[in-house]
């Protein structure tokens, strides 16, 4: 079953495209994906940095002085939860692994989980003692450097044991 207007299917694309064809691929071939600022301008932000760019353009947009005192402040929260959490992951990993080699591996590789029986007690230890990863968008982001971590044959004990004193605060107290 076909829709729509058949009549040109059969047509070279070149007749489409105009005699400057291969002029066109040329610029085709020097776009360049844009950088975080000018996609930011455009509207299209990694969806890791969303709530910050939500937050930068209610910055942008305040009226009076108090509304941007106050969105200065939620900013810095966001960014300081951030770099908490990011700081916490590092901790995790380094009293895991044995070598500087091995946890930059593990804070850089792409997470292909494959190990679930070590995977699952360790994320949820992390989401209990350190963030809660449900409700954390940026800390069930960091996640993958805990698969990592079982990927590499790290034990279950060892990566619980990072999290329990990476994670001093009551959860009550984590950043929720």
């Amino acid at each position: 079953m076909a829709y729509g207007d058949l009549s040109f299917s059969a047509e070279q694309i070149g007749e489409f495209l105009g005699g400057a064809k291969a002029s066109m691929f040329k610029k085709l071939e020097k776009v360049t994906a844009p950088t975080f600022n000018d996609a930011c301008a455009h509207g299209a932000v990694p969806s890791p940095m969303v709530p910050v760019a939500i937050l930068f353009n209610r910055l942008r947009d305040a009226e009076t002085e108090e509304e941007r005192v106050a969105i200065r402040r939620e900013l810095t929260a966001e960014l300081e939860m951030r770099n908490t959490i990011a700081q916490t992951m590092k901790q995790i990993v380094n009293s895991s692994v044995e070598t500087a080699e091995q946890a930059n591996r593990v804070l850089t590789a792409k997470a292909v989980p494959r190990n679930f029986e070590c995977a699952e007690p360790v994320v949820n230890a992390f989401s209990e003692r350190c963030y809660n990863v449900g409700q954390v968008d940026y800390a069930f982001r960091q996640i993958y450097a805990l698969v990592n971590l079982c990927e590499e044959g790290v034990s279950v004990d060892t990566i619980i044991g990072a999290i329990g004193s990476s994670c001093k605060f009551h959860p009550q107290q984590r950043v929720d």
